[in-house]
């Protein structure tokens, strides 16, 4: 080996998106296994002497099984959220030109930008639109759309269960997986990771959950 060759190091892990995506994935399919383990040995010990425990005048047993079913709950949907989030990572988008109109189809637009029918932007029309569903519901709802040079940027409502959160979703959701998993916040986390893979963004401010939309060039003006 040349001494150069032995004079550079592998490159730093830290930071690698390849590394939270390998251990989302390996975290995410490998505690379904003890998952398992505990949610058929709280149903097998309700079978085996679930009569005797609620029997007990105590209460002991019957608190403890329903703590073991509780956790396992628990887990099960802290562990579907980070699968959530692998999936994000993994799944295959087909990023190209989309006409802005459409992805806004059956809400109620308001901006001060005109044609905006003609406006086109780059992205994966199906993760976006998932993006919007789940700020919007299936209700129709105001969206309000400005233009930059760059970006169409989307002021989309907050829902009422993100309450006062702020930032990136991927973020809040981390800090808070047990709180949070299975809610609006795991879905827009895993938008988060799928919109800046396609060269978007996603942040929750207080006027709403705002979208940058790469413009599609040219050809959207």
């Amino acid at each position: 080996m040349s001494q150069a060759a032995m004079d550079t190091p592998p490159t730093p892990m830290l930071g690698a998106e390849g590394l939270v995506t390998a251990l989302l994935y390996s975290v995410s399919h490998d505690l379904r296994s003890p998952l398992l383990t505990l949610s058929l040995s709280a149903e097998l010990i309700d079978e085996s002497v679930g009569e005797v425990l609620r029997t007990d005048g105590s209460g002991r047993g019957t608190i403890a099984l329903d703590a073991l079913r509780h956790g396992a709950r628990d887990l099960e949907r802290m562990v579907q959220a980070l699968a959530s989030l692998s999936r994000a990572y993994r799944r295959e988008l087909g990023v190209g030109r989309a006409a802005l109109r459409l992805l806004l189809g059956g809400h109620l637009v308001i901006s001060d930008e005109d044609e905006l029918d003609t406006r086109l932007v780059l992205v994966d029309p199906i993760s976006v639109r998932e993006v919007i569903d789940a700020c919007c519901g299936d209700d129709p709802a105001e969206i309000h759309v400005s233009l930059t040079p760059r970006h169409a940027i989307l002021l989309l409502p907050s829902p009422p269960a993100l309450g006062d959160l702020r930032g990136a979703p991927l973020l809040r959701l981390v800090e808070g997986l047990q709180r949070h998993a299975g809610g609006v916040l795991e879905a827009l986390a895993a938008g988060q990771v799928m919109l800046e893979r396609q060269g978007s963004a996603l942040d929750l401010q207080e006027a709403g959950v705002r979208l940058w939309l790469p413009r599609a060039g040219a050809a959207a003006e």
